[in-house]
């Protein structure tokens, strides 16, 4: 078994009458490996690991402290059966003074990860593989990568471009970039934005699944379908295919083209959809705003079933109305209905349209309905 002590090789170099390490200095070391074996990394201290691939049948490990220098912590990379292992910390004394030490890795183009970080950063690129772990405050990284991800960070954002990937990623706190990406990727935000642009969900023809707990989402593309959630921020897709299914608790819905059926739900925003397509396939309609405005541009001579409501409370302030580019049949309550507690009145349009294949359902409260023929 080879192992390298940072530590024991400084008090040699020490002993022998070499200068101390510099704060620019770096140490390197390299071990051989089979591609397809796993990287475990340990950053106990809270150091970035930079991953980046080469050729060789080799592992090079490269570490920069910041703060202090690289005495002031224990550092080992161990062979195992399995391929490489790196663990850093701080030595006792030291301990949570003396800053972090970042590890700069290189590793066969195929090649595991296994990472664990207090607080540090993760960037790999070009390697194909699987990767796994969690930073407990840093940002993740993956360009040109390929094959499985499971990765998580408690509060910093993550980037992920030009790669293929199956799984998930996830964040407490910071936000979600999906750039030119191909897979089956599931990507999760707990308070920042998710924003996807030229996502290709693969063979399986799975829907893309985005979550926030408190940011926007912004979708380029969605072939295969989307299911989309935030809890406060804006939903916004450019174009989809199959259905959409998007639910905000406070924000705007906004979908510019959709070529098959929509279920969107806002609990204080304004929504508004446009489908496009012909009358082949399914194209039914579930738009629903607790809040405001509906709006609803669907293509000439689609078959629809037309079911509107729209409920004004007495504190509402403004004389909504539905306005259609299709004849509807109006109907308006006189009464106050005071089911719901605060005293509402409706407004009722129905149609139907050439066979009425398509269910166009519309619900709103203290909010305008706008239906309109592109």
């Amino acid at each position: 078994m080879q192992r390298l002590s940072i530590i024991a090789l400084g008090l040699i170099l020490a002993m022998a009458g070499s200068p101390a390490l510099a704060a620019q200095d770096r140490e390197k070391e390299t071990f051989k490996v089979k591609p397809g074996q796993t990287l475990e990394v340990d950053m106990e201290s809270g150091g970035s690991l930079t991953i980046t691939s080469w050729k060789k049948k080799a592992v090079e490990v490269t570490f920069r402290h910041r703060g202090g220098s690289l005495e002031d912590f224990e550092i080992d990379v161990i062979e195992t059966s399995d391929g490489l292992r790196i663990v850093t910390g701080e030595k006792g004394f030291w301990r949570n003074h003396h800053g972090t030490v970042d590890a700069y890795v290189k590793v066969p183009t195929k090649f595991n990860l296994d990472f664990h970080s207090t607080g540090g950063d993760l960037k790999v690129d070009g390697v194909e593989g699987e990767f796994d772990g969690k930073t407990m405050g840093g940002d993740l990284e993956l360009v040109r990568v390929t094959g499985f991800v499971d990765l998580e960070t408690m509060g910093g954002d993550i980037t992920i471009r030009d790669a293929t990937l199956d799984g998930r990623v996830h964040t407490m706190g910071g936000d979600v970039d999906i750039i030119n990406v191909s897979g089956t990727l599931k990507s999760t935000s707990m308070g920042g934005d998710v924003r996807y642009d030229n996502i290709v969900t693969g063979k399986s023809s799975k829907p893309i699944e985005m979550s926030t707990m408190g940011g926007d989402i912004d979708l380029a593309r969605a072939p295969n379908g989307a299911k989309v959630k935030t809890m406060g921020g804006d939903i916004k897709i450019e174009s989809a295919k199959k259905y959409i299914v998007a639910r905000t608790m406070g924000g705007d819905i906004e979908i510019r083209e959709m070529d098959g059926r929509v279920k969107a739900t806002t609990m204080g925003g304004d929504v508004e959809v446009r489908l496009v397509g012909t009358d082949d396939t399914d194209r039914s309609v579930d738009l629903v705003s607790k809040g405001g405005d509906v709006t609803l541009v669907v293509p000439e001579n689609l078959s629809m079933d037309i079911d509107i409501t729209l409920a004004y409370t007495k504190r509402g302030w403004d004389d909504y109305m539905i306005e259609s580019d299709f004849e509807l049949d109006i109907e308006k309550t006189d009464k106050w209905n005071y089911s719901w507690g605060m005293g509402r009145k409706f407004i009722y349009g129905k149609a139907k349209i050439g066979s009425g294949k398509n269910k166009i359902r519309i619900e709103t409260t203290n909010g305008h309905v706008y239906l309109k023929m592109k």
